[in-house]
């Protein structure tokens, strides 16, 4: 090919090559249009966000202070509305509080303390386990007990667990036993004797075919639900007794506690860690709903919020006696403690504040507490020789404060707190 050739070619294919090059530059500057416009939107989301969350603050906090009680009830619901976050919790639970709105029914009666109690997966019933050594079925919705106490145990009713379908109780008490119980018919379907060994602990397994106990005899023991065997060997990490166990919802691994360690046990290879940070007992511990986070309570007057991947404390919540018990709410925005001090307290998981105020009822010592898989409430047993159910839900709260109102913001009302804001309706919207 000789050079006239050539360049006959290259002006032939000049056309194409600029058409490209005018592709190309339009299809570059059509990206950065679109990447611009991308980081437009992003940034008037977050405009958009950081505007429901200052509003929501503003509402909560004047629900607070103004004085028309149904105003400041309807303020605080449309604090929640616009923006989930502590400041409407803490309003629209310290308004239901006000109101008393928290506590639902009367308490459920025992004839002695009540140590341990557990809600079934499905929300339903209630089991408790008092020092009279009898365990109760309790109707959550209607509050009335279900057929009469099993009174088989011999001893102090220690804990109780459901298994993951709702079908099988287990239970331990002071005589050394772990019992299984059909939850229908409530018969005993299995008794497990641990030599030498009061067990203060129980946790199914996610997938319901094992369960974990511990206790005084400061070993961590895996149990076969169907063969009602030991599996191998008790696990001897822990230097004192250990009172208290939970299960993550992964199942990926159980959390144990006693001797001023939380550890954290691999499922697999039942290899544990130990948190470290509480300066006295840990009497209590639970696993949040996404398995990311541990909470533990203990006789130094604390519980403590860790990060399961880091194993960092998150949080410290000071109380003034012995946190003996804890539970994570479904949704993993709270977390309820109860003490010796007879209080239940709220937390908030954002911002490890107290929600409202303690709550009071109980007159004795409160030993546990289990939040209802939906959320919606609280059980407590005390040693007081009863059980009380509590309201825990923002949503509940929201309907019960707008009944409460029984009306909308006038347009005065509007105008004055919620200023050019769309006019809508806080309670039917």
């Amino acid at each position: 090919m000789n050079r006239r050739h050539l360049l006959l070619i290259l002006l032939s294919l000049f056309p194409f090559i600029s058409f490209l090059s005018f592709a190309f530059y339009l299809r570059a500057e059509d990206l950065a249009r679109y990447r611009a416009e991308i980081r437009e939107r992003g940034e008037w989301g977050k405009a958009q966000a950081q505007a429901r969350l200052d509003l929501s603050k503003k509402l909560a906090a004047a629900a607070l202070e103004v004085k028309q009680n149904d105003v400041a009830l309807l303020l605080s619901v449309e604090a929640f509305n616009t923006d989930d976050n502590y400041e409407a919790r803490n309003a629209l639970f310290t308004l239901a509080q006000r109101k008393n709105l928290i506590s639902i029914g009367k308490p459920l009666p025992h004839k002695d303390w009540v140590f341990a109690l557990a809600l079934s997966p499905d929300g339903k019933t209630l089991a408790t386990g008092d020092k009279d050594n009898l365990i109760y079925f309790w109707d959550v919705t209607t509050q009335k007990q279900i057929g009469k106490p099993i009174s088989e145990q011999k001893n102090w009713v220690h804990a109780v667990a459901f298994s993951p379908d709702g079908k099988i109780l287990a239970s331990s008490n002071h005589d050394q036993e772990i019992m299984l119980w059909d939850v229908t018919t409530r018969k005993r379907i299995g008794e497990i004797m641990v030599v030498e060994n009061v067990t203060f602990g129980l946790a199914f397994n996610p997938d319901g075919k094992t369960f974990v106990s511990v206790g005084r005899d400061k070993k961590v023991r895996l149990w076969d639900v169907a063969r009602q065997q030991q599996l191998g060997e008790a696990l001897t990490d822990h230097t004192d007794w250990v009172l208290s166990v939970a299960y993550a919802p992964d199942g990926k691994f159980f959390v144990t506690s006693g001797d001023k360690t939380v550890r954290v046990w691999d499922a697999k290879t039942l290899k544990s860690i130990a948190f470290k940070g509480h300066e006295q007992f840990i009497q209590g511990v639970a696993v949040s709903g996404d398995s990311t986070l541990i909470a533990s309570g203990s006789r130094d007057k604390t519980a403590r919020v860790w990060d399961v991947a880091s194993g960092k404390q998150i949080f410290q919540l000071d109380h003034t006696d012995w946190v003996h018990a804890l539970a994570f709410s479904p949704d993993e925005k709270m977390l309820a403690t109860v003490s010796r001090d007879k209080l239940i307290r709220l937390w908030d998981l954002q911002t490890g504040k107290l929600i409202g105020q303690p709550i009071g009822g109980h007159t004795e010592w409160i030993d546990a507490v289990s939040f209802s898989g939906d959320g919606r409430l609280i059980a407590t047993g005390a040693r007081d020789n009863t059980v009380r159910l509590w309201s825990m839900s923002p949503v509940v709260w929201r309907e019960q404060v707008c009944k409460i109102a029984n009306r909308e913001l006038t347009n005065e009302e509007w105008k004055q707190y919620l200023g050019d804001e769309a006019h809508h309706s806080i309670c039917k919207g």
